[in-house]
């Protein structure tokens, strides 16, 4: 069972679907002041989160700030912002998200001049830093999809797609250091006590990422200690935020323009380490099918583009989609069988279609016929987006939310990935913003039964890492926990549990948290450097 987060915005409230039971229960009260009118991202987007155990909500006031809400087991209270605009700027929410245990949100500024991406970070999800980057204006997202790829957060707009990278910094000192910097060794300001780990480093320009400490930033001026290298006399001069110089429109210019709208119903995947982008076929265009280069990497700025349409076959014609509030979006997912599914809807009808293969081009068949029940089928214009529940590792769960707008209806349906897709429950009206996110532990509302926040992540020796985390139940129950870690972050695996932990059965919790380590022998699973390796803990309460 899962509680499915979801806001229903006839009535500000903040709710749960129940996907076993299709009970749609109120979380706490109204975020009342919420704007919901045609100007508010309307479709499926990422603008809530669990983090810590706490739900937060991403929302925007109808006096156009941004507010950050946080919801304790009983309330809901303001813990970032209100950040308000400029005279004569607008802004949009985009996505909340946790990246490397770290909570993200970002919205757009559009303006005549001084526009740019704007966001917030934190730690603790009660200090929240700045994240102010003025960029190419950014057009209002207005529900466009986002994913966590590689440490950044991908997200889609009219004018193309996005990457920020909130734990991701280039320093630029004063001079070249005397004694260079090592790669792989951590650093850290004298002033902010902030910590990051360098990646590329070059005369006097340094690449550091995975960014710990409550200052957020690093302070102008300060000096920095090496773990390796020592003190540096070089003073830091500026630090900047990794994020795209200007929408990545693709090889084609096809993500911009007039073709543009139409990202704002299209989807993300990552498919054995490589990302994906659906943009549905509307009456500017037809389907295509992007994929990132394979070589981008968030630890350093590279020309766009970096998108290429890609060449597919199999997927078949729904007719025309169109770019409406409440209104269709489609689906591109992995199944529980590690097919590439795309789930699609159009003016004349409803189909889904796989593909086994990894090498390009795509090649998709349309199983609609043995997979889509036929009163789906018929449907048109339907708006789909996937929750899946990977908390369990051993049994993944797959379900699609369905908004049906010409029956003012939403469906939940089930999926396997090999049985017929059904409808299992129907909840009244379409109004619902619906979670759009390849891990369950983002999209699920838990109330701290339990929860885990990693803390730190250290490296004591080679091929032994410590993970340091946090564990809240309430009520408090004894709890198992579960390392894994994955090299593509989509698919987990369980890591090699070292000697001299906390142990990983029976750990006592409070509401309040209680404080463990957990050791990963990783030379066990893996050889070599790689970068993009990441890490959860998951847990349990004991005997379930």
């Amino acid at each position: 069972m899962a509680n499915v987060l979801a806001f229903r915005r006839s009535t500000s409230q903040p709710s749960t679907i129940n996907t076993v039971s299709g009970v749609v229960a109120s979380v706490g009260t109204p975020l009342t002041g919420t704007q919901t009118t045609s100007s508010f991202p309307a479709r499926c987007v990422n603008l809530e989160t669990t983090f810590d155990g706490n739900t937060y909500a991403l929302k925007l006031t109808a006096l156009n700030t941004i507010q950050i809400h946080k919801f304790d087991g009983a309330v809901w209270t303001v813990v970032g912002g209100p950040f308000a605009p400029p005279v004569l700027h607008t802004f949009t929410p985009i996505c909340i998200h946790v990246v490397n245990n770290v909570i993200v949100a970002l919205w757009s500024d559009v303006a005549g001049a001084g526009a740019g991406i704007r966001g917030a970070r934190s730690f603790d999800g009660v200090t929240w830093t700045s994240l102010t980057n003025g960029t190419t204006p950014v057009a209002s997202s207005f529900g466009g999809h986002s994913v966590v790829y590689r440490s950044a957060i991908w997200f889609a707009t009219a004018t193309g797609l996005w990457a920020i990278a909130p734990l991701h910094r280039t320093l630029t000192l004063s001079a070249a250091p005397g004694t260079p910097f090592v790669v792989g060794e951590t650093i850290t300001g004298t002033l902010s006590n902030l910590t990051a780990i360098v990646r590329t480093a070059s005369g006097a320009t340094l690449k550091v990422d995975t960014l710990v400490g409550v200052a957020g930033e690093f302070t102008i001026g300060e000096t920095l200690i090496g773990s390796t290298s020592g003190v540096h006399p070089e003073t830091v001069s500026v630090s900047a935020l990794y994020v795209n110089s200007a929408p990545d429109t693709g090889n084609d210019a096809g993500l911009t323009g007039v073709t543009g709208p139409a990202n704002l119903i299209g989807c993300f995947a990552s498919w054995d380490g490589s990302l994906y982008f659906l943009q549905p076929k509307t009456t500017a265009g037809a389907t295509k099918i992007y994929a990132l280069n394979t070589s981008w990497s968030s630890t350093a700025l590279v020309p766009t583009p970096q998108w290429t349409n890609t060449a597919f076959t199999g997927i078949p014609d729904v007719g025309f989609a169109s770019v409406t509030n409440d209104g269709g979006m489609s689906s591109l997912f992995v199944n529980k069988i590690d097919q590439l599914c795309v789930l699609f809807s159009g003016a004349t009808s409803t189909k889904i279609a796989t593909a086994t293969s990894k090498a390009l081009p795509l090649q998709f068949t349309d199983v609609t016929t043995s997979i889509l029940s036929s009163g789906l089928a018929a449907k048109s214009n339907l708006g789909i987006t996937l929750y899946d529940d990977d908390r369990r590792r051993a049994n993944n769960l797959q379900w699609l939310l369905i908004r049906d707008l010409a029956a003012a209806s939403t469906y939940i349906c089930p999926w396997d990935g090999t049985s017929a897709i059904n409808i299992a429950f129907t909840v009244t009206g379409v109004d619902f913003m619906l979670p759009a996110s390849r891990h369950g532990e983002e999209a699920t509302f838990t109330n701290l039964s339990p929860s885990v926040r990693i803390t730190s992540v250290s490296q004591p020796f080679p091929g032994r890492v410590r993970i340091d985390y946090k564990v809240r139940c309430s009520p408090a129950h004894p709890v198992d926990v579960t390392g894994e870690y994955t090299i593509d972050g989509d698919i987990f695996f369980p890591m090699s549990e070292g000697d001299g932990d906390s142990g990983s059965a029976g750990l006592t919790t409070s509401p309040s948290g209680n404080n463990y380590f957990f050791h990963w022998d990783a030379w066990v699973e893996l050889t070599g450097d790689l970068e993009n390796v990441g890490v959860r803990i998951l847990a349990r309460i004991s005997g379930l």
